[in-house]
């Protein structure tokens, strides 16, 4: 059987996803300034802010697979960004309800939560060998990078609000749109829950 090439710009749209994954705590160095805004919550639960996403995200992750057998891998990423880019956002506009900001950052674990085992699974569905070796390594970079750049923005943007920190999510919509137009639909026999194991 003839082996699939894809292309450079497939490649990074598919790692790109990756950027995302450990950004949930880019926000942390608004936590002064929220503890501030919302003085009649307890600072602990303030806090909460930067760390609830991490269990919605846990709980989604270990429901992804259930997803994207459903629905298929591509769509469950896609819904996935969606999500992480509205729910990421929502605290920019909502600057006066704390309720509101909290299920957005759960929201946001959720979205992510249905990104983080499809960003690896994926270059599994559709590169082998050396190639596929190469492919991880990047995509442990593009994570790293990912971290680094996100927090670096976020503390950028509170210097004009705390609330425009959370734009720094915004990123998700042009990863969004490289993942939608430049990486096809897993190969068949190889999305989650059915991949052949091989390579």
């Amino acid at each position: 059987m003839t082996k699939t090439t894809y292309s450079p710009l497939m490649k990074f749209s598919l790692l790109s996803i990756s950027l995302l994954l450990t950004s949930a705590n880019a926000i942390s160095g608004v936590m002064p300034a929220l503890v501030e805004q919302f003085a009649d919550q307890d600072r602990s639960t303030v806090e909460l802010l930067s760390t609830v996403p991490s269990f919605s995200m846990i709980i989604m992750i270990i429901l992804s697979g259930f997803i994207a057998r459903a629905i298929g891998d591509k769509a469950t990423v896609t819904i996935g960004l969606v999500i992480a880019a509205i729910c990421g956002v929502i605290p920019f506009v909502a600057t006066g309800s704390f309720p509101i900001i909290m299920a957005s950052r759960i929201g946001l674990g959720v979205g992510f939560g249905l990104i983080n085992s499809l960003a690896v699974s994926m270059i599994a569905s559709f590169f082998t060998g050396d190639e596929k070796a190469t492919l991880m390594g990047f995509r442990s970079a593009f994570e790293s990078l990912g971290q680094s750049v996100m927090t670096l923005i976020a503390g950028f943007l509170v210097t004009f609000g705390w609330n425009m920190s959370f734009l720094v999510y915004l990123a998700a919509v042009p990863i969004l749109v490289l993942f939608v137009l430049f990486v096809p639909k897993a190969p068949v026999g190889t999305e989650a829950g059915g991949r052949s194991g091989t390579g």
